[in-house]
């Protein structure tokens, strides 16, 4: 359980660095920007997050990202 807790805090505060460290990126290339960086910082903690290539993961992340956003453009339709 504890280990459990620790990975998540340690994600947690990898996406806050990513987020702060690239607010002065131009808005349409934040959500890829900070994606990848946020894949280059769990790099030297591997044994605690899933293995997966970088371009594997950002693929992921973006479908998920555009399917978010298709639910959310079908909720304003409603």
């Amino acid at each position: 359980m504890r280990g459990l807790v620790e990975r998540d805090v340690v994600s947690h505060y990898l996406a806050i660095v990513a987020y702060f460290d690239t607010l002065r990126t131009p808005s349409d290339q934040r959500f890829e920007r900070r994606s990848g960086q946020w894949y280059d910082l769990t790099v030297p903690f591997k044994k605690q997050f899933y293995e997966m290539k970088k371009e594997e993961y950002l693929k992921y992340k973006l479908q998920d990202l555009k399917n978010q956003q298709s639910l959310q453009s079908k909720l304003k339709i409603e």
